[in-house]
């Protein structure tokens, strides 16, 4: 097994009214594209309301939140996506969390390609 994963990340400017305040209002928008390996393409964890059913960005898929959340609403309280859509303050702030997602998804990959190469169980014995 090789785990890999192709994204799109696009930052967009969400209007110009921000510039007068001294600010560049801009959303970031990541999709997978396509993955190797991984049951689906649902990276990106969504925390749900348990009130309003809204769904929130959570963080970037875990190795166990990758066989405990689904891609629908199953009635728990997190789900995963293959998107997210975050706005920010200013073009910096999401160019710069752009890159900590990619970071994050990079080491999501290393972390399932290491467990993968684990042939048996491991044991730890605690004395």
């Amino acid at each position: 097994m090789s785990y890999s994963a192709e994204l799109s990340k696009q930052l967009i400017p969400v209007d110009e009214t921000g510039l007068l305040l001294g600010t560049s209002p801009t959303r970031l928008v990541m999709s997978v594209q396509s993955t190797t390996d991984f049951v689906d393409d649902g990276l990106f964890v969504y925390e749900i309301n348990a009130v309003t059913g809204e769904q929130t960005y959570s963080h970037v898929a875990t190795p166990v939140d990758l066989t405990a959340f689904d891609l629908v609403d199953t009635g728990v309280s997190y789900l995963r996506k293959p998107q997210i859509d975050l706005t920010y303050r200013t073009a910096d702030l999401a160019a710069d969390d752009g890159l900590a997602i990619t970071l994050r998804l990079s080491e999501l990959c290393t972390a399932m390609n290491n467990l993968a190469g684990y042939a048996s169980p491991i044991i730890i014995t605690v004395p």
